[in-house]
């Protein structure tokens, strides 16, 4: 048996599970996925469900790296979404996913009992039903919840399962809509609104050991348990974007444009940059604030695939016979990132390829647009570094190439995975911090 150390990272992404098994040299050995396993036309997700789907993808990789166990292990995931669980971390709802409407009523009362200036000041978001207060708003009217029912997002709920104890990592708090920024705690005045002054658990950093697997589960038993955080920041450490210098670009089925830094912040200038259209919160590099410019561009073209009859992806659409540079009067796309989705032909012979093309062009300018804000805000990168499965559409990536200053692709195929694999090194003690873990590099796209 291969005694040699190494570690797992685990990342829990809205469409895929992914595993990476990595050597002490950060040198990706195995990977593995698997579809994350939604419900409810993917708009819940089961915790046993989750766990089992969880440990057959990180199974598989280390399948193909036989040896002894990984000697830490670290989990990553969405945001937003997570479990009410009683004290000890069982859950006793199912999670909503990120984009689910479901608590509107929340950002109602929320906007006439707090205001949207000071919910923003306050945690960095914009009020919406996508943070997780909207949610266990919803969750908590469909039931009676014993005290001290805690919160656990995707991530952190899998360490509690594994044997670790509750913890909230702060990237992922800074999601949730409870968490208040400028002070790093609990906003005493939010979770009260709630109802709920102890939902939140204690706060961990990313990289911080948080227990070890339990004999139960025998192929990882001993594994140190570590929170690595809310997958788009955790991204930036698998992609080698760790300077605050550098801007990363996670194209999943969430795009985000992610900056890193470590100037203090006043709850004003917090509120100025949610007003501009931009998230603030605790990242997993230490010390440092996130952030971020976000769009559902993954959501949004995943429904023009569906909607024009390829719903197993794009490759189909950009063949060498495809048209990428469409005439808009031809193909016109409406509400791409709302509710009602509109397409536009004039004309006969407009082909799929086309559609997807002009879907493609106006997803694009909707990302610009969050480039230019987030630019605008930091004063400029000398990097943009991308990653995600979105990279692989020539569509998509192209138009990233020809309008991003500096764009290059991470080589890494799973940066979440692996920056958390890289972070269960951290929380061993094999490297101090995130910023010490080695780096592989970004070529250009």
């Amino acid at each position: 048996m291969d005694t040699a150390p190494r570690f797992a990272g685990l990342d829990i992404g809205t469409s895929r599970i992914k595993a990476v098994v990595i050597d002490v040299t950060g040198r990706p050995l195995s990977t593995a996925a698997t579809p994350t396993p939604w419900t409810s036309a993917g708009t819940e997700i089961d915790a046993g469900s989750l766990l089992v789907a969880a440990l057959a993808c990180l199974g598989d990789a280390l399948d193909r790296v036989p040896g002894a166990p990984p000697v830490a292990l670290g989990i990553a995931s969405i945001a937003e979404t997570g479990f009410l669980c009683d004290p000890t971390g069982i859950e006793l709802t199912r999670g909503i996913a990120w984009h689910d409407p479901r608590g509107r009523g929340a950002v109602t009362r929320l906007a006439s009992d707090v205001g949207e200036r000071s919910f923003a000041e306050t945690t960095g978001l914009p009020l919406s039903a996508t943070a997780s207060i909207a949610k266990m708003d919803w969750l908590l009217a469909q039931g009676s919840f014993p005290r001290g029912t805690t919160w656990l997002g995707v991530a952190e709920w899998l360490a509690v399962a594994l044997g670790a104890q509750p913890r909230a990592e702060l990237s992922l708090a800074s999601r949730t809509g409870l968490l208040d920024i400028a002070s790093r705690a609990p906003s005493s005045d939010l979770t009260a609104w709630l109802g709920r002054p102890e939902i939140l658990p204690p706060l961990v950093v990313a990289g911080e050991p948080v227990g070890v697997v339990t004999a139960r589960f025998e192929r990882l038993a001993g594994s140190v348990l570590v929170l690595a955080g809310h997958d788009h920041l955790c991204a930036a450490v698998g992609a080698g974007a760790q300077a605050q210098t550098d801007l990363l670009n996670s194209c999943g089925t969430g795009e985000a444009f992610i900056a890193s830094t470590g100037e203090p912040m006043s709850r004003e200038r917090i509120g100025d940059a949610v007003e501009r259209g931009l998230n603030v919160g605790w990242h997993v590099l230490a010390g440092r604030r996130s952030v971020i410019g976000s769009l559902a561009t993954g959501v949004a073209l995943t429904r023009v695939l569906e909607l024009i009859g390829a719903p197993h992806g794009f490759a189909s659409l950009e063949g060498p016979r495809a048209r990428r540079d469409p005439d808009s009067s031809r193909v016109r796309i409406d509400g791409l990132f709302d509710e009602t989705l509109q397409v536009r032909v004039t004309g006969a012979g407009v082909t799929p390829d086309e559609v997807w093309a002009a879907a493609v062009a106006e997803a694009h300018d909707h990302s610009m647009l969050a480039y230019d804000r987030i630019r605008d805000w930091m004063g400029g990168f000398e990097r943009v570094v991308g990653t995600g499965g979105w990279l692989r559409s020539r569509e998509v990536l192209g138009r990233k190439v020809r309008d991003l200053a500096g764009f290059s692709v991470a080589p890494a195929q799973e940066c979440a995975a692996l920056g958390a694999a890289l972070l269960a090194g951290v929380g061993a003690g094999f490297w101090p911090d995130a910023e010490s873990v080695p780096r592989l590099g970004a070529a250009v796209g």
